[in-house]
């Protein structure tokens, strides 16, 4: 409804006065249905779900698409080509096991309060 009504002031003020009347008669047209009969309106509404449903499966992935290979990729190859290694997989290359040796300490009851 406020579409229509936007696009008839807009076609209003342009010098297309039959335009403007027709979008706001639309707009009109709208309201009253929804006001007294808005069962009306349901399948308008079944069909703006489904088209949404539609849009999000053909647009999320080309979104994500373009954040990964436009801003991650090239991340990561000039992270690679100055020599960072986040992962640290390169000291591993050396040992058998991705296991880290802890230093020992002695845990007292204290340590386990406030845990988060």
């Amino acid at each position: 409804m406020l579409v229509f009504s936007i696009l008839g002031s807009y076609f209003y003020w342009t010098e297309k006065p039959v335009l403007g009347v027709v979008f706001f008669l639309t707009s009109f047209l709208i309201a009253v249905i929804t006001w007294l009969k808005s069962e009306y309106l349901s399948p308008l509404n079944r069909f703006w779900a489904k088209f949404g449903e539609i849009l999000g499966k053909v647009v999320n992935p080309i979104v994500i698409g373009l954040i990964f290979f436009g801003l991650i990729t090239p991340l990561a190859i000039f992270l690679r080509i100055i020599g960072r290694d986040e992962l640290k997989l390169k000291q591993h290359l050396k040992t058998k096991t991705f296991w880290t040796q802890k230093a020992d300490q002695k845990l007292d009851g204290d340590s386990f309060k406030n845990q988060f």
